[in-house]
């Protein structure tokens, strides 16, 4: 599967590490919980200490701001973080679900990671099954309210 057409917006490099402990073996689904700006501008604040490797925009943008061979910021858990590739999906409480674009974006980007990184579906997970940190996550309950609906969305990946 070809890598799909990407926009590169660095995120700080104080919130990510310039390197890698562990193979990529690994996908964490998000949302942003807010707007593509806020998501871009946070990631690009180096005092906010989280990023992740691509955006996919509601009009079906995909943005890396995360080189895959540098280790994101957005798991909750350290060894996590350096097995994963971590993706947001711009989605809040008032643009619930995806859009056509966005999941069609989605697909193709998590298709092409599964390809090039040999990524078994059962290790393509949301943030809020893998998040280590004392109080936890409920992301991302604006694309996928619950895990039956995300296992739904990865039975659609190619």
């Amino acid at each position: 599967m070809s890598r799909p057409d990407v926009k590169w917006i660095p995120a700080s490099p104080q919130n990510q590490n310039d390197y890698r402990d562990l193979a990529i073996d690994s996908i964490v689904c998000h949302n942003t919980d807010g707007s593509l700006q806020a998501a871009i501008a946070q990631f690009q604040d180096p005092e906010a200490q989280v990023s992740a490797h691509y955006i996919v925009a509601r009009d079906g943008t995909c943005i890396q701001m995360v080189l895959e061979a540098h280790t994101a910021w957005h798991a909750g858990d350290r060894t996590m973080n350096h097995r994963s590739i971590g993706i947001e999906h711009v989605a809040d409480k008032n643009n619930l679900g995806m859009t056509p674009e966005q999941q069609q974006c989605s697909l193709n980007l998590i298709g092409y990671l599964v390809d090039k990184y040999k990524i078994q579906k059962s290790h393509i997970y949301t943030h809020r099954t893998v998040d280590t940190m004392a109080g936890g996550t409920d992301c991302p309950k604006w694309i996928w309210p619950d895990e039956v609906s995300f296992e739904k969305f990865k039975e659609t990946i190619a």
